[in-house]
């Protein structure tokens, strides 16, 4: 879906909880099942390592289609909803119609 809308994820692994107290955070994350949530803001050597090395030398060709996607299709309103939109199902159909909008204005295969 990234690579066909133009836009890039980048996998952490963690999340970051802030500065919190460590059993407020243990609670949190038994509750939930995070196993992934940590204590701490700092900036992730993960985040930091794809964007000064893996991203550059892609930025101008994601960016070409990015543009595609929201100026030429204008599907950015769709982007700007998905992003304040909370309700799962809301989301589910946003997406929905973005697969759509996406395979019939912009030609991708839309298998996400």
């Amino acid at each position: 879906m990234a690579q066909q809308l133009g836009f890039v994820v980048v996998e952490m692994n963690r999340q970051y909880a802030g500065d919190v107290n460590e059993d407020d955070l243990m609670e949190v994350r038994n509750e939930l099942y995070f196993g992934d949530l940590i204590r701490g803001s700092e900036a992730s050597i993960r985040v930091q390592d794809r964007l000064r090395k893996s991203l550059p030398p892609r930025c101008e060709q994601i960016a070409g289609v990015w543009r595609n996607t929201c100026v030429a299709s204008g599907l950015a309103d769709v982007f700007d909803q998905l992003r304040y939109t909370k309700k799962v199902y809301e989301r589910a159909t946003l997406v929905d119609w973005l697969r759509r909008a996406a395979k019939s204005q912009l030609g991708v295969r839309g298998g996400w």
